[in-house]
């Protein structure tokens, strides 16, 4: 089975990022798990040494409950985020990882930096990487590490947009800004 978003936006209302700049931060909003991204290297790890019927003692559910966690969709927190908020640019984490996905939305004479200590990794991902013996850096590029949406946002908005996105059920962190290069 497969499933499939397709959407259409007027060209006046595209968030293309041409308005993101130096000092601006990085809201990130939680996944539910893998979502889109890294299932081929996942099942290549996990499934050399458990089943998908196992259950690990760092997971609530077994192996196969957790590859098949539903993707989380955020259109509901992005059409609230942009109709109260002057939003400069979001990043959905797929294949690519975070900073993969958020560089094409940030302009080339600007870096993309980020506090990977600011959320708890969720606990998938510690076995994926402890079962396969996979170095940080290359966890970073495949998967999301329980990131699934960014919201570049103007620094001085920040503690407004926390703020609205916990009245509106959604937890957002800071979890990085963009400088020059």
């Amino acid at each position: 089975m497969s499933g499939t978003i397709v959407g259409i936006v007027e060209r006046d209302k595209v968030i293309d990022g041409k308005s993101v700049k130096a000092g601006d931060v990085l809201i990130g909003f939680k996944s539910t798990g893998l979502h889109t991204n890294g299932y081929s290297l996942a099942r290549k790890v996990l499934l050399e040494k458990y089943s998908v019927n196992d259950k690990h003692e760092s997971l609530s559910g077994s192996i196969g409950d957790e590859l098949l966690k539903i993707h989380l969709s955020y259109l509901k927190l992005i059409k609230e985020l942009k109709e109260e908020f002057n939003i400069h640019a979001f990043s959905h984490i797929t294949g690519g990882g975070i900073i993969g996905n958020t560089k094409r939305v940030v302009p080339k004479n600007l870096k993309i930096n980020i506090d990977w200590s600011k959320w708890s990794v969720p606990a998938i991902f510690n076995l994926i990487r402890e079962t396969g013996k996979i170095d940080e850096e290359e966890m970073r590029e495949v998967f999301n590490m329980g990131i699934g949406l960014i919201a570049i946002i103007d620094k001085n908005d920040a503690d407004d947009i926390l703020g609205f996105c916990e009245t509106i059920g959604s937890d957002g962190i800071v979890i990085g800004d963009i400088s020059n290069l």
